[in-house]
């Protein structure tokens, strides 16, 4: 008998989060590295952008001149906030003010595991419709862009797939349940 599979959430885990938001008026960002001498920068120096590592918090904040703030390699969206927060904190020693603005999080990646193979030939040719793309001569999976909107799904036929896209967790839970709809079609069965 097999087992029945775990829910959705159960099976789907965040691996990045990306927020943005303007930060400031604009970065000087020659005197922003000047000012903070000590900082894990990961970008290569110029004049239109600054990338930083937060270690303790394993996220990247990257500066842009235009005043804009990004935070990547945030694991929850829970994250984000003591990652703005040290990114303030950053900037506050190196005397640059910054506005209170929002920031809101504009795409979360996350890994989705069916818990079986999939046929992607099978599944592809099942459905043919502009919301499938499958050429394994270019990129290895299935690659799925639902009419309802994000997240988009690259579906591998391991049964690993990658939710990309999604604004929050709930848009993620709902790709992945489209995904399993979707992979019901494939002739394999669970």
């Amino acid at each position: 008998m097999t087992p029945a599979p775990l829910p959705v959430a159960g099976r789907l885990t965040i691996a990045n989060v990306v927020a943005i938001g303007q930060f400031a008026e604009a970065f000087d960002i020659a005197a922003i590295t000047a000012a903070a001498p000590d900082l894990c920068i990961t970008s290569r120096p110029n004049t239109s952008r600054l990338a930083f590592r937060l270690i303790s918090l394993g996220a990247t904040c990257t500066l842009f001149h235009s005043g804009k703030l990004q935070i990547t390699g945030a694991r929850a969206p829970a994250e984000v906030a003591p990652a703005i927060e040290a990114a303030r904190e950053v900037l506050a020693a190196a005397g640059v003010p910054t506005l209170a603005a929002p920031i809101r999080i504009v795409n979360i990646v996350a890994k989705y595991v069916i818990g079986r193979r999939v046929n992607l030939v099978k599944l592809s040719q099942a459905i043919l419709t502009p919301e499938i793309e499958y050429e394994p001569e270019v990129f290895p999976a299935l690659v799925y862009r639902p009419a309802e909107g994000p997240p988009t799904a690259l579906i591998f036929g391991t049964g690993s797939v990658i939710l990309t896209g999604a604004p929050d967790r709930e848009a993620l839970e709902h790709g992945a349940a489209a995904v399993d709809r979707l992979v019901a079609l494939d002739g394999w069965g669970a």
